[in-house]
């Protein structure tokens, strides 16, 4: 006899897993408040692989357990969650179960194939509705951080199917927009120049749409075009899960403040007491990369940190959402902060010399991280083959921002 299936609305525990070890309990109560609670096990463990590094105290130990929140999850397992028109699909993908804004609802129905290690499961071991008919189309379940459209996919014989139910996808599939012209394309050639600038970045390719099979209504999309195939860094070649986190996380903020919830030399110095020098520095590099490039959008979501092995020590992620924004927003300038300016033309060498400051970083190695990046993209932009697959008027527009940089980056 196959188990009760239970509507997630009646779900109030959640098992949280790294992998397959116990980390705490999820906990909703009356009231609309959510709790997270670290189980003694996990907290008596003498070298606990890394749940977030939020939870790290300044003695090296676990801080107290965050007092209970209502109306909202921790903003860890916020920032799991999908948003905005991907969101939007999931919610109505599993309407027979997850009511619209509920944030607990959408965790449990997609509990099972979140981003990194991270697992969330009925503590009860009751099943979680799948929302079909014995016989029926199976559900995708996944769930991927951000804004864009993105659906986690395998690569099979015949094409690109989405993963469902819970089979791990190889790779995340960016579809392109329908308001920017060569988006993917854009960020294929991206990608492609920060890895002959040797920085670490996952494999990739350019598909088109008609090579996708089986992609439910819910979430199609109306766009033709290329779709950019990235290389899931999470997920091992034999599917196997890679602990990380973003850098929302590690600072406990909201997704809502992925803009203003930190600068960046605030990320800097967590990579210095958290990872390595070499850390901070190779962050420095790819910042001054964003700045070349013109990519606008770098916040707090597009920093990770990854939990590889025995997940107890943090690495540098590789690059991932980098792109050059400012064919499509002019005036776009950074993210977040930088030694209190954002605009590019502002990033003087003197600029760089408070971020140092701020960060904790000798003023030399950052000025010769800066310098270096943008001698390596002048030297390696025109000549890389990638650049031919970008749309011409975007091309142009890059190639622009770049000459304009060169001159503030090294006068």
């Amino acid at each position: 006899m196959s188990p009760t299936v239970r509507a997630t609305e009646r779900i109030q525990s959640l098992d949280i897993l790294l992998n397959d070890l116990a980390v705490g309990t999820l906990v909703r109560t009356p009231g609309d408040y959510n709790a997270f609670n670290l189980l003694p096990g996990y907290r008596s463990l003498d070298k606990p692989p890394i749940f977030s590094l939020s939870l790290r105290a300044a003695d090296g130990g676990l801080r107290r357990d965050p007092k209970p929140i209502r109306g909202a999850l921790p903003p860890f397992f916020a920032n799991l969650l999908p948003e905005e028109k991907l969101r939007a699909a999931m919610e109505k993908h599993h309407a027979a179960t997850v009511r619209p804004g509920n944030d607990f609802d959408l965790l449990a129905a997609l509990g099972t194939n979140l981003p990194g290690a991270v697992r969330a499961l009925p503590s009860d071991a009751t099943p979680v509705s799948t929302g079909r008919k014995p016989g029926g189309n199976r559900k995708v379940r996944f769930s991927l951080a951000g804004v864009q459209m993105k659906l986690s996919v395998m690569k099979k014989e015949g094409g690109v199917t989405l993963a469902v139910d819970d089979e791990h996808g190889q790779y995340i599939a960016k579809f392109p927009s329908l308001t920017h012209v060569g988006l993917s394309e854009n960020e294929f050639a991206i990608l492609a120049l920060a890895e002959a600038l040797g920085m670490d970045v996952p494999a990739r390719e350019l598909v088109d749409t008609t090579e996708f099979a089986g992609v439910p209504e819910e979430f199609n999309i109306m766009s033709s075009g290329k779709v950019l195939l990235v290389r899931r860094f999470d997920r091992t070649p034999n599917g196997a899960r890679v602990h990380t986190e973003d850098f929302a996380q590690v600072f406990g903020r909201y997704p809502s403040e992925k803009y203003v919830g930190a600068a960046y030399h605030n990320i800097a110095a967590a990579l210095i007491s958290g990872v390595s020098f070499d850390a901070a520095i190779e962050f420095v590099r790819r910042l001054a990369f964003a700045a070349i490039t013109g990519n606008g959008d770098m916040h707090l979501k597009n920093w990770s940190l990854l939990y590889p092995g025995d997940g107890r020590t943090p690495v540098l992620a590789p690059v991932y959402d980098v792109l050059s924004t400012i064919p499509y927003l002019p005036k776009d300038g950074l993210a977040l902060s930088l030694a209190g300016e954002k605009s590019f033309k502002a990033l003087t060498p003197e600029r760089w010399r408070d971020f140092a400051n701020r960060s904790r970083l000798p003023e030399g190695a950052v000025i010769t991280a800066v310098a270096e990046t943008a001698a390596a993209v002048r030297d390696k932009w025109p000549l890389l083959p990638e650049r031919d697959v970008v749309p011409a008027q975007v091309l142009e527009r890059i190639d622009a921002h770049m000459d304009e940089m060169a001159k503030v980056l090294d006068p």
